[in-house]
């Protein structure tokens, strides 16, 4: 019988014996330091820190002096503001230049000096900015302006021409942004203002001469603040005196020294983009306990209504309610995805705020990340999905200069996400990915004026997820080694009609599981799949039945003696599963404390039965029902013996309690392995129909169907095994009670056929971008 021919492994055996270094001792002491800065980080986080807003502190600025309406009343802002001009006479951050960011950040500024009557050769220098910067842009300046900017831009240039600035009022740009502004204010429903908070409260001092005070005041948080704008908070006391505005102002004043940021407090914002950052660069690990006191103070302020950047913020964003959202149902909070109904409207459209009106970049990526979280019956997880990554893929087709939010400059997460998801995202692949396209050290957000976050502007975070990514891999390499040497010892290399891929099963599960304490799960898992690939490919191609019968027999009485009958081949396939068997069952039993050769035997028995029974389906072209199909090929997939096995190495113990949640009675690993074999189904059932194995989900689901076209049934595969993906989701993040990882475990082992399956059969033709995954996994060393 001719064999299959496979490509051959792309890894040589002396590019894996290659692997000798160990991580330099500074190296660990290097991270143990940076571990203790980060730890340092979240205890110092309290209301969250936010780089200073030359716009903003320009409008504290402004107040007058409540016992002397000639003299500020925080003239510490004045006195920044003098200081920090820029060389070519803006202001604004140094590291990041928007021509329209330094417009409005240098116009609010030259204002708040005028209004004093100080330094005015700085007021020029500033007028002059203006003017040449203006001069320069053309009717592409018009475009992808900020939300707001040009009712903000507009505002100002009128303050500016009754100040008499020197502004020039006949440069195209000027008479443009007046125009624009003044049509915008008129399209302004002044009612809803006062009705409920809408993201227009946020450029308050844009609309001055719109206003009711009065009415305004209902509005703010309350502590004073109107709705994370300090600029806002500002116009609202000079218009009414109101003293908590007051209040808050000063107290901001006195915590920042002698500015302001754009906003303030931002405590859930910062905890929730550091939470994400950790978890991302795949260093989370370290900081259980600072993540588990961060979305406790989160839970604590959550709101149905949804949340905004700080505590008392009475304007919820889809950003930071999304981000909350996936994150706290991640970790096993209890939450509803009814909280993004309010930036959804009927027509399935998702906006940043409740008063959907407008959209930004970061928003709608934290609201498609979170959707893919969805449990069984959550209808608006499903709108959000299908929205959002109608949205991101046309904001990379069509290149969207305003990408700057978070994680989104260069649009690299954008690009990620829409390519991964999050049920194709194997934990090593997303960090090195984050670490290499994460500009940490240079995080710049939107809002009215570019921003940064302090503390999330550490170099702290990249420098350890690079240390630890290279530690890590370094630990991988030596067990892959080992896992190399068992391949090669147990005779497999010598079967010419089987898969030589422990490399890359080796990879999927190092990639999922790649805490160093989990060493000996991964060389089960690995050892455990290989053995799976080549009894696999021996009863279903290179076997006549006489061979399976003896082979069977000689594992049910489990007996070496048996295999000195046996042809060449099935005596190295036996002897392999004999002794691997043997050593894992050995292993196991010094950390779980019981004997647990027959429990595997016993599944072993099982996984042989489903080969058997398939190795007949091929012999007589038979084609099963659905429900005949799936219950055989759930088990001949072999994850569930593969994870079954391996947990049992995971140097925890294992309790009946755990067992029956993660068993193969239980629904969690049955959605496992339902999800596993449908996606490799879609993928290979032309090809296997072709070698003449007719039985396939897609085959089974036209039988059952029989009006059911082949692209019909295809579909129909696939809409079940998404079905089965957010079952699996609902089994392992609503209410369990699952350790996180035995959660883990399960979560991964699906992801890594999603990944490996995801456009073609990547597993048997390993194809170059897969080879491309497992270098830099395994393979090549973060710099």
């Amino acid at each position: 019988m001719s064999a299959t021919v496979y490509p051959p492994s792309m890894w040589t055996d002396d590019a894996i014996h290659s692997f000798t270094e160990d991580q330099p001792l500074e190296d660990h002491k290097q991270m143990e330091a940076l571990i203790e800065e980060i730890k340092n980080i979240f205890q110092a986080m309290e209301n969250g820190k936010i780089s200073p807003s030359a716009y903003d502190t320009a409008w504290i600025a402004r107040i007058p002096s409540i016992d002397n309406p000639y003299q500020p009343q925080f003239p510490q802002t004045l006195k920044w503001i003098v200081c920090n001009q820029l060389t070519d006479g803006s202001w604004g951050g140094e590291s990041c230049y928007l021509s329209h960011d330094r417009l409005l950040i240098t116009l609010s500024c030259v204002i708040a000096l005028r209004i004093w009557k100080v330094e005015g050769t700085k007021v020029q220098k500033g007028i002059d900015f203006v003017n040449n910067q203006t001069s320069l842009l053309d009717e592409r300046g018009y475009s992808n302006l900020p939300n707001g900017f040009v009712i903000l831009f507009s505002s100002l240039l009128k303050e500016a021409h009754a100040l008499r600035l020197g502004i020039s009022y006949e440069i195209p740009f000027i008479k443009k942004m007046l125009e624009t502004g003044e049509a915008q204010l008129k399209e302004i429903d002044i009612g809803v203002l006062y009705s409920l908070p809408t993201s227009l409260l946020f450029s308050l001092e844009g609309l001055q001469e719109l206003i009711d005070w009065r009415k305004i005041l209902s509005l703010c948080s309350k502590d004073g603040y109107m709705l994370v704008s300090m600029a806002s908070t500002a116009c609202v006391f000079m218009h009414t005196g109101d003293k908590k505005c007051l209040e808050f102002i000063n107290s901001v004043v006195i915590t920042c020294g002698d500015y302001v940021p754009c906003f303030y407090p931002s405590d859930l914002h910062d905890r929730l983009v550091a939470i994400e950052t950790i978890e991302h660069l795949g260093i989370g690990r370290y900081f259980t306990k600072e993540i588990k006191n961060a979305l406790d103070y989160v839970y604590r302020f959550w709101n149905i209504g949804g949340i905004g950047r700080g505590r008392n913020d009475t304007l919820a964003n889809v950003n930071d309610t999304a981000m909350g959202f996936g994150i706290l149902r991640l970790h096993g909070y209890d939450v509803s995805s009814e909280v993004l109904t309010i930036f959804g409207n009927e027509k399935g459209e998702f906006f940043s705020f409740a008063d959907k009106t407008h959209r930004e970049v970061e928003g709608m990526l934290s609201l498609y990340k979170c959707s893919q979280i969805a449990f069984p019956g959550e209808t608006i997880m499903k709108e959000a999905k299908t929205f959002t990554e109608s949205y991101l893929r046309n904001l990379r087709e069509t290149n969207h200069s305003n990408a700057l939010a978070r994680d989104v400059t260069g649009c690299f997460a954008v690009d990620y996400e829409l390519k991964y998801g999050f049920h194709r995202s194997l934990p090593r692949l997303q960090a090195r990915s984050y670490i290499e396209g994460f500009w940490l050290a240079d995080n710049i957000l939107l809002a009215k004026t570019l921003y940064k976050l302090p503390y999330m502007n550490s170099c702290k975070y990249l420098e350890l997820a690079k240390l630890d990514f290279n530690t890590v891999q370094s630990i991988h390499q030596k067990e892959l080694q080992q896992v190399h040497k068992w391949w090669i010892d147990s005779g497999f290399r010598k079967l010419k009609f089987t898969r030589e891929r422990h490399i890359e099963i080796y990879f999927v599960v190092a990639a999922g599981m790649f805490e160093p304490e989990y060493g000996d799960y991964r060389i089960a898992f690995t050892k455990v799949g290989c053995l799976l690939v080549v009894l696999d490919d021996l009863y279903d191609k290179y076997s006549s039945s006489d061979e399976i019968m003896l082979f069977n027999e000689a594992f049910n009485r489990w007996d070496l003696n048996i295999s000195d009958h046996m042809s060449e081949h099935i005596k190295i396939c036996f002897q392999g599963l004999y002794n691997t068997v043997s050593a894992l069952a050995e292993r196991a039993y010094k950390m779980q404390g019981r004997d647990m050769l027959e429990y595997f035997k016993r599944m072993w028995k099982v996984q042989l039965e489903a080969f058997t029974k398939e190795a007949e389906w091929s012999k007589h072209k038979y084609v099963p029902r659905w429900d005949e199909y799936i219950n055989v090929s759930k088990v001949s997939g072999g994850f569930g013996i593969t994870i079954l096995t391996s947990i049992h190495l995971m140097r925890e113990v294992i309790t009946n309690n755990i067992l029956l949640q993660i068993d193969e009675s239980s629904k969690a690993l049955n959605l496992v392995c339902l999800t596993t074999r449908l996606v490799n189904d879609t993928k290979t059932f032309k090809a296997e129909r072709e070698c003449g194995e007719l039985a396939s989900a897609i085959e089974c689901y036209m039988k059952d169907n029989p009006d059911t076209s082949e692209e019909e049934a295809l579909d129909n595969v696939y809409a079940i095994m998404k079905d089965g993906l957010i079952k699996l989701n609902e089994e392992l993040f609503k209410c369990t009670q699952l350790p996180s990882c035995f959660q883990s475990v399960l979560l991964n082992s699906a992801r890594l056929s999603q990944l490996l399956y995801m456009q073609t059969d990547a597993f048997n033709s390993s194809i170059q971008d897969k080879k491309d995954m497992v270098d830099t996994c395994l393979f090549q060393k973060i710099k």
